[in-house]
C-alpha cells in the first residue's frame, strides 16, 4: 500500500502532529499560562519520557493480527 514499513512512518508523525500541535500550540498560549494549569507541559513531558522508555517492551508484546474484534468494539463505542 505504502511502498514498505520505513514509508509509513512519516505519514504516521504526520497525522499526528496534524492532531496533536495546534492542540499543544493552543495549551501553551492560553491555558498552560495560568498559575492553575502551568503544570500540564511538565506532566506531558514526563509522560513522553515515560512511554519512550516503555518503547523496546510494547514493541516485544505479541500481537493479534484479527482485525474483527477490534471493529466490532469500535463499532460498539466500547
Amino acid at each position: 500500500m505504502f511502498g514498505g514499513r520505513k514509508l509509513v512512518w512519516p505519514w504516521v508523525l504526520a497525522g499526528l502532529a496534524a492532531m496533536y500541535l495546534p492542540v499543544y500550540w493552543w495549551a501553551g498560549q492560553t491555558i498552560w499560562q495560568s498559575d492553575d494549569h502551568a503544570h500540564g507541559a511538565i506532566v506531558l513531558v514526563v509522560l513522553v519520557w515515560l512511554f519512550w522508555q516503555l518503547r523496546g517492551p510494547l514493541a516485544g508484546c505479541p500481537t493479534n493480527r484479527r482485525a474483527g474484534p477490534a471493529w466490532r468494539c469500535s463499532a460498539r463505542g466500547c
